[in-house]
């Protein structure tokens, strides 16, 4: 959707609904499973790419301009998005359903504001401001807690603490469960969701002043 705004502005809006069906992704599973065959089957694990991955995303995306009568430009940007899959950190080959949630690079929101404005003495200011919300990030325990031969696991939520109220920098909100001998389908225990946390927000700001010099006899265009 674009519109008119005024005289000196035109805004425009789109809308992304983006889904994955089918993607590739890869689990492992122990040799003795049956489920992917491998060369040597009472033994060790097997890794296999299988297309039983999805991908959800809607997006928002703003773009604005406005052109001033005296030269001066603004333009900005915006985009609101919302993106789900499980096509990785798989921590439970039986089931998918565990490690679906917020992928990797769903961003919240990004902005972008800049412009060109013309200031006295012939000098031009180009300022630029970008800005966006912290990236989602995961948290693994760092040891093969299911026993699949991945040390992917994330935690579970300690004893009083759930998604409600467990902060990412309280290391105590989370418990790393003793290893298990053997996996077997279904054997799991609750985990954090995967990308549970999110990082820092950031802005940057940056300015440009530029002048144009002319030099040697003017041309027919300048008189």
């Amino acid at each position: 959707v674009e519109q008119q705004v005024g005289k000196y502005a035109s805004l425009s809006v789109t809308y992304l609904n983006a889904r994955g069906e089918h993607q590739f992704l890869t689990r492992v599973f122990p040799s003795t499973a049956g489920i992917c065959p491998s060369p040597s089957s009472s033994v060790g694990y097997v890794q296999c790419s299988q297309s039983e991955g999805v991908f959800r995303q809607n997006q928002i995306n703003t773009n604005i301009n406005i052109r001033m009568p005296k030269g001066a430009t603004v333009f900005g940007y915006y985009s609101a998005n919302w993106a789900y899959s499980n096509l990785s950190g798989i921590t439970n080959p039986y089931n998918s359903a565990t490690d679906y949630g917020r992928a990797g690079f769903s961003v919240r929101s990004r902005m972008t504001i800049g412009g060109s404005i013309p200031l006295p003495f012939l000098i031009t200011a180009s300022p630029m401001i970008f800005a966006q919300s912290g990236n989602p990030y995961n948290i693994s325990t760092g040891v093969d807690n299911n026993s699949d031969g991945v040390t992917d696991d994330r935690p579970a939520y300690a004893s009083g603490f759930s998604a409600a109220n467990a902060s990412c920098l309280n290391v105590n909100a989370f418990t790393s469960p003793t290893p298990t001998t053997t996996y077997t389908a279904g054997e799991t225990y609750t985990e954090i969701p995967i990308n549970f946390c999110t990082g820092p927000a950031n802005v940057s700001v940056n300015l440009r002043l530029s002048r144009t010099f002319g030099f040697g006899p003017k041309t027919a265009a300048e008189l």
